[in-house]
Order: C-alpha cells, then sequence, then structure tokens
C-alpha cells in the first residue's frame, strides 16, 4: 500500500490510497489501483448554470485526484464511483477529464429527451454510484426505475457510460470527446497525473454538491503490463581473492555483491548460490573459522533447489541448535519432542514459585534467500506470564517476529529470511505455576514447517555458468579476559621471587592456553616462569588472568 498527498490546481490537498497487487501469468502483470479523495468540504453544484449545446468546464462543480506510480501498459477495466448529493438526477452532467486532457461523459441529463426536465429522482452521498464501460445499466436510465433515491431503494449503483445528447466538446477541455473509457486508449504512464471529475446542472430549482465524504470520487481500474524480455547474463565474474572479518562468534558471512563483478542482468544476486569449502560446508555462504577457503559460486534456478516441507533436510532435528536455561531440576521441567514433522516444546513450573525463570530455544541458521512458513499453537497456559517467541535476527539483531505472546494463540507465520538469518524458536517460563494449585504446563507447538528458497526462474536461459574464488577469513576480536587475579600480599623478602623482569633471558616469557576453556596447555609454560606468578605461597600453578577466544583454538599469552 502507497499512500500519497498529491495537491489539486486550488491548492487543495486530497488523499487517495493506491493498491498495487501483482500477479505473475505467462509474463504479464495485472496492476490493479484505485485513487480517492479524503474527506473535506463538499462542493456546491452551480445551479442552472450547465448548457449541453455550449458546454464548459467553468460552469461547472470539480473535485481531482492524482494517480501516480502505474508503468509501461494498457489499462483497461476503468471505473469512477461518485458520491452526489442532488433533488434532481435528471438536472445533472458529469464527465472526467483524463491525465491526457480527453473527457468521458459519463451521463448527460438522464431521462431527457424523452422528458423535458428528466428524471427526477434524488442522489444522496451514501449511495455511491458508479461508471464503467460495462455498467448493470445504462446511464440514461438512472432514476426510472426507483420512487425517491437512486441506488438507496433498488441496489442499482452501477452504470455504463451513455453522453446522451451532449457532444461538443467542452470549453476548457483540451484533448477531445470520447464515448468510453476503451477508448481513451490509456497505456502506462499515461494513467498518471490529474483525474478530474466535473459535475453541471442545466435546470433550476433543484441544487446539491459534491459530498465532502471520504472516496466522493474514486478512480480505479486494471492494467496489464508486458515485462521486458530478460537480457542474457554475459560479463559476471567471480573476485579472485577478498579479505573477511569474523564476528564473535567466528563466523562470516560471503554474499554474492562481495565475490562477483559485472552486470547482474535479469538475475537477482540473491539466485546465485555460494558455497565456501571450509571445515562445513553444508552452510553455504558461511565461512566458519579463520583460513583461506575456496568458494563456488552457482546459479540456482527453481528447477535446481526445491522446497523443503517439514522438519527434514537442512532442517532436520539434529541441525537445530538447543539452549535449555534450566536452573532447578527438582521444581523445573523442559519436555520436548522433536520429529520430521513437529517441535513440540513444553515448560511447567512445579512450585509457586521455582528458584527463577527457564526457557527452551531452538534455533537454526539460513544459508540462502527465501521465505519460511509454519503453523503456530501455544496453548498460553499461564497467560500474561509465560510467552513463545518465533523470530528471526541477524547477527544478534531482530529482524521479524512471527510470534510474540503470552496469551493463547493459533495460526500461521511466514518471514522473509536471508543468508546468516537465524530463526528462533522459543518457550519461556517465568519460573511461577500458573496458580499455587494449576501447575499446568505451557506448550509451544510448531508444524508444517516450509522453507521456499529464493531462485531464478526455471527454464531461464542465463550466460552465466559459475566460478570460484578464494576468501581469506581473519578474526580481529580480541581475546576475552574470562577472570582477573585477586591481589595478593607479598612479603618485601619475596618480591624479588616473583619478578618476571629477574628471570634469566633464555627464560621464555610466553605459554599457550585453551582459547575455550583458557586452561594453560601442558608443556607450554617455563617451569621458572610458573613460579614467579604462583607468588611463592604454595600456589601449585601460576596465578594469572583466564583469557578466552571464540574463534581461535589456542591463545598465546606473553607477560
Amino acid at each position: 500500500m502507497i499512500q500519497v498527498l498529491p495537491t489539486t490546481a486550488n491548492g487543495r490537498s486530497l488523499f487517495f490510497t493506491m493498491l498495487l497487487a501483482i500477479f505473475s501469468v505467462a509474463g504479464l502483470n495485472a496492476q490493479a489501483f484505485e485513487a480517492a479523495t479524503e474527506a473535506g468540504p463538499a462542493v456546491a453544484i452551480p445551479d442552472n448554470s450547465f448548457d449541453t449545446d455550449a458546454p464548459a468546464l467553468a460552469n461547472m462543480a470539480s473535485k481531482s485526484v492524482t494517480v501516480a506510480g502505474i508503468t509501461e501498459g494498457t489499462v483497461t477495466e476503468l471505473e469512477v464511483s461518485v458520491k452526489l448529493n442532488h433533488t434532481w438526477v435528471g438536472d445533472l452532467t458529469l464527465l472526467v477529464v483524463a491525465p491526457t486532457g480527453d473527457a468521458v461523459v459519463l451521463m448527460n441529463r438522464p431521462g431527457v429527451p424523452a422528458g423535458t426536465f428528466g428524471n427526477a429522482d434524488n442522489l444522496v452521498e451514501t449511495s455511491p454510484i458508479s461508471f464503467s464501460d460495462a455498467g448493470d445499466a445504462s446511464s440514461e436510465t438512472m432514476g426510472n426505475t426507483t420512487t425517491t433515491t437512486v441506488c438507496e431503494e433498488d441496489g442499482l449503483c452501477s452504470f455504463t457510460i451513455n453522453a446522451g445528447s451532449l457532444t461538443a466538446v467542452p470549453a476548457g477541455v483540451t484533448g477531445v470527446l470520447v464515448g468510453s473509457f476503451e477508448e481513451l486508449g490509456l497505456s502506462g504512464t499515461a494513467l498518471n497525473g490529474e483525474w478530474s471529475l466535473f459535475v453541471g446542472d442545466e435546470a433550476g430549482g433543484d441544487t446539491g454538491d459534491i459530498s465532502g465524504l471520504i472516496e466522493s470520487f474514486v478512480v480505479s481500474g486494471v492494467g496489464v503490463f508486458v515485462e521486458p524480455p530478460c537480457e542474457l547474463v554475459t560479463n559476471l565474474a567471480c573476485i579472485g581473492n577478498i579479505n573477511l572479518t569474523l564476528n564473535d562468534g567466528c563466523e562470516g558471512l560471503v554474499i554474492p555483491q562481495m565475490v562477483v563483478s559485472g552486470d547482474f542482468g535479469c538475475i537477482d544476486p540473491s539466485d546465485l548460490s555460494i558455497v565456501v569449502l571450509d571445515s562445513d560446508p553444508s552452510n553455504g555462504p558461511i565461512v566458519d573459522g579463520c583460513g583461506s577457503f575456496t568458494y563456488t559460486v552457482e546459479l540456482e534456478t527453481a528447477e535446481d533447489v526445491l522446497p523443503t516441507l517439514g522438519f527434514t533436510g537442512a532442517f532436520a532435528p539434529e541441525n537445530w541448535f538447543e539452549n535449555l536455561g534450566l536452573l532447578d531440576p527438582t521444581e523445573q521441567i523442559i519436555d520436548v519432542e522433536f520429529t520430521a514433522s513437529s517441535l513440540s516444546i513444553s515448560t511447567q513450573a512445579l512450585a509457586f514459585p521455582t528458584a527463577s525463570n527457564f526457557f527452551a530455544e531452538y534455533s537454526v541458521m539460513f544459508d540462502n534467500n527465501g521465505v519460511v512458513s509454519f503453523d503456530y499453537d501455544y496453548n498460553g497456559a499461564d497467560a500474561g506470564f509465560d510467552d513463545a517467541f518465533i523470530v528471526t535476527n541477524f547477527e544478534g539483531a531482530f529482524v521479524a517476529a512471527a510470534l510474540n505472546t503470552s496469551a493463547p494463540a493459533q495460526g500461521s507465520g511466514a518471514l522473509d529470511v536471508e543468508p546468516g538469518y537465524t530463526l528462533f524458536i522459543v518457550n519461556s517460563n517465568d519460573g511461577f505455576s500458573p496458580t499455587p494449585n494449576n501447575i499446568d504446563a505451557s506448550v509451544l507447538t510448531v508444524t508444517n514447517f516450509l522453507f521456499t528458497p529464493e531462485t531464478a526462474p526455471a527454464g531461464a536461459e542465463f550466460a552465466f555458468e559459475g566460478c570460484w574464488g578464494t576468501v581469506t577469513a581473519e578474526d580481529k576480536t580480541a581475546p576475552a579476559v574470562a577472570t582477573q587475579v585477586a591481589p595478593i600480599e607479598l612479603l618485601c623478602v619475596d618480591l624479588e621471587d616473583n619478578m618476571v623482569s629477574s628471570l634469566a633471558n633464555n627464560v621464555s616469557r610466553c605459554y599457550r592456553v585453551d582459547a575455550s576453556t583458557g586452561a594453560t596447555i601442558a608443556g607450554t609454560m617455563a617451569a621458572a616462569l610458573r613460579n614467579a606468578m604462583s607468588a611463592n605461597f604454595g600456589f601449585n600453578a601460576a596465578v594469572v588472568p583466564t583469557f578466552t577466544d571464540g574463534c581461535a583454538p589456542q591463545l598465546e599469552i606473553c607477560v
């Protein structure tokens, strides 16, 4: 939905909403649009000022809307809807002027010349009438089937345009007078611009106005647009070598724009599949750890990649990361059933309260663009306190949520994802049973999981056949200090024995630790160095801070 605020010729602001719905059929796009006025002052119709034999726009009331954003193609099914108030429909002539300057007469004094004064029924703003090339009745017959009010009483509100006796081009019309919307022959950008409704009154005594209600003048239609042929891609090539900095988790993401140069033509970069040949090629463009790795780039079409239905393939239960935050197994229960067809997560507090909140979280990272969809059922046993989440994030930053509730909820969700996005399915318990006498579990169940990858159109011909290169991944995140050393009091006589600077020059001041635990690797610390850092107070190991790192297997620490 696109909302814009166009301005009419007299400077008054009108509101319209343009709805664009795209439907692809054999290379054609049907694009529906609607432009409508906002609520505002009614516009009085000048009484007895119009003359069919000498018509002029200056003697008519008018309202306008502006259409924008329509592209190339022929527009069909044009329709105009209006809301009018008037006490004698037979007095009125309505016409519309298109952005091209051409005009279409919607109606000209219904009931004339069959009768001198035309049909006598009223028009009211609460019963809008519409005009098209295929209405339910001719506008010439408007008002001859009811006793009081057009449309309101007989439900006949759609009319085929009929110019009646009006054949002269009204003064002020810069184009020609045509007999139907089809004759306008509007195509693409010719539709864009100002559309104006003009209403004239050709007899005295009865009066009215163009309504001030919202949508008092509406222009709508459908355009069929032919997509230009896809250009063959002939000059895409891989960049031979790229450098990549890993994140805190020792991972990096390679995207097409980083490794491919040239003209993508009709290929969307997301249609290219990247596989980094590191320790885990199965996660595609994700780099796992430091080093230099070959990467490959191929074009994936709908013929190559099929949707994944259920928790299978790359989304099988064993490929999801499990994170259970359980602090009191005696009073907190997490029960998970994860199969190829469903994921059910149950959290149950056996006391009111337990020691703390707890949770169960399952996550998986995507290596392709696409849409992930699923059905969910959350019983909300402890509504207002326990929570269910189904969200995506990228590198720790929230992207979108399909479910975020503490109340019972059932439904379907869909999320757009890109390589590197992670989907989280979480059942979080506040650590309290619903009531002291009610220990019902909060249960979140996900079924009908489906991942539909985004690919190039099936059968499309592209000159690009793939390429390869090398990515060098570097860890530039500083190691973390996991624990600090508490202050130790030494006697003055012990200071010299603990001075590392007093060690002999041939004693190494460096040692290595396991980067995941911070534990010193046996045999890497010189005995003299260990003695100097043990404070000579009977410690069996050197008293040093604990250093860790999420990427490197080992760290070298130098004192």
